[in-house]
């Protein structure tokens, strides 16, 4: 029978690696907020210097009034959907890195754990708060799978709207300036 020493050697061993994991969690969600964040600073940087430069072509008389802002204006554009690609794409990653420390914190806690204060929350959250239907002692591994939906977090679901919306403000600005630009002058 263990003794008394051995079991709390046991559950700190056992805490030591649930905040080894919690610790990684934490460490790869403030990368991604901290990417997310820059990525949504650098667009609207961008996209408020693109409307500038947009606004100021659109409302020049001649070829030579707007080809001074029509090149500034490619050029904005193209750094920003540049830098839009690039960190949507780390932004993806970095995500993929949080959903791999939850899964390890989540089976971990499952097979490990008495206080399963992560899976706890998890499935409060998978149930809106509202008093759980799944007890977490009695959680398979689909129930785990489930709870790590990586591509149906509702809060994942809504920042996802930005990349596509920044996407769109760009193409509805580089359209407008190609419609906008006096092609028939240049050619002429």
């Amino acid at each position: 029978m263990p003794t008394k020493s051995t079991n709390v050697k046991t559950n700190e061993s056992e805490n030591d690696q649930a905040s080894f994991l919690m610790a990684g969690i934490t460490w790869q969600d403030s990368l991604l907020q901290a990417y997310r964040n820059y990525m949504v600073v650098t667009q609207s940087i961008f996209i408020a210097v693109g409307i500038v430069l947009f606004n100021s072509q659109a409302s020049a008389e001649t070829i030579n009034d707007k080809v001074p802002f029509a090149i500034p204006f490619a050029v904005i554009a193209v750094v920003g959907l540049l830098t839009l690609n690039f960190l949507s794409g780390a932004i993806i990653e970095r995500a993929k890195s949080v959903d791999w420390w939850q899964k390890r914190l989540l089976k971990y806690e499952h097979s490990n754990l008495t206080n399963r204060h992560f899976i706890t929350f998890r499935t409060a959250k998978e149930h809106s708060f509202k008093p759980p239907e799944l007890e977490a002692e009695t959680l398979t591994q689909e129930d785990i799978d489930t709870l790590l939906r990586p591509d149906k977090p509702k809060a994942r679901k809504v920042f996802g709207l930005f990349v596509p919306g920044f996407y769109f403000l760009w193409f509805i600005m580089i359209m407008s300036s190609i419609i906008d630009f006096p092609w028939s002058d240049i050619f002429a």
